[in-house]
């Protein structure tokens, strides 16, 4: 709740400190800066086709479908923007914890899948206008994240459930935007969104008896992120 609150007071800051400062000297922000993030996550994740098999002449294939998951996300971020004129260029990179978790149940065949997005990284550019002294602009770039899956196998006839972990670091994209408002001399405040995806995690495993002699498929995930930031420019 308390990060809730933050999130929220962040927000306004961006969207409510210009208004009293119209009037004064342009914002200058041209500069290297620091900072910190935080936020919440959407994440979706499409799971197949799903072949598992014993006998490979004899395959199960499972349709793909999608399921969705949340969780809160946060650290630390380093950038530079040049300032010319009524534009403002840019880069930044950020690194993040993250735990943003979805799973799904199916009754039918027996299994639970669960999906978690464990860190995120973004190496980007960012193309923006003042507005007085607020700070509008478009950002993209590459994403680096780590996503972990988990598939807990049950077979009741056997009382047996079989648990099958994966792992990793995926390579995708990003795009966003943002507004930004400075809060002191050398403070600003930023509120952001970005769209992730993180490309295809292609897996193939196998199960001890009862289980599946082969099962392969893979998982497609994305993410939306809301995120507000506090830096410090030198």
């Amino acid at each position: 709740m308390k990060l809730h609150h933050l999130l929220c007071a962040t927000a306004v800051l961006a969207l409510a400190a210009p208004g009293a400062a119209l009037a004064g000297p342009a914002y200058n922000w041209s500069g290297a800066y620091v900072g910190g993030q935080a936020g919440y996550g959407w994440s979706s994740t499409t799971s197949g086709p799903t072949t598992a098999f014993d006998d490979p002449e004899d395959a199960f294939v499972e349709d793909a479908f999608t399921y969705t998951g949340n969780g809160f996300i946060g650290g630390g971020e380093a950038g530079y923007n040049w300032q010319s004129g009524p534009l403002v260029v840019g880069v930044v990179g950020d690194i993040s914890a993250a735990n943003i978790t979805g799973s799904v149940s199916n009754s039918t065949y027996n299994y639970t899948l669960s999906s978690t997005i464990n860190w995120l990284s973004t190496a980007r550019f960012n193309v923006g206008a003042p507005l007085g002294n607020l700070l509008v602009y478009g950002t993209g770039g590459i994403a680096f994240g780590n996503v972990s899956s988990t598939l807990n196998d049950n077979y009741p006839s056997d009382d047996t459930v079989i648990t099958s972990n994966l792992s990793s670091n995926n390579v995708g994209w990003t795009v966003g935007a943002g507004i930004a408002a400075p809060v002191a001399h050398n403070w600003f405040v930023k509120a952001e969104y970005l769209y992730v995806d993180l490309g295809t995690q292609n897996y193939s495993l196998s199960e001890p008896d009862p289980g599946w002699a082969q099962i392969n498929g893979s998982n497609h995930t994305t993410a939306n992120i809301f995120r507000a930031s506090v830096d410090y420019k030198f």
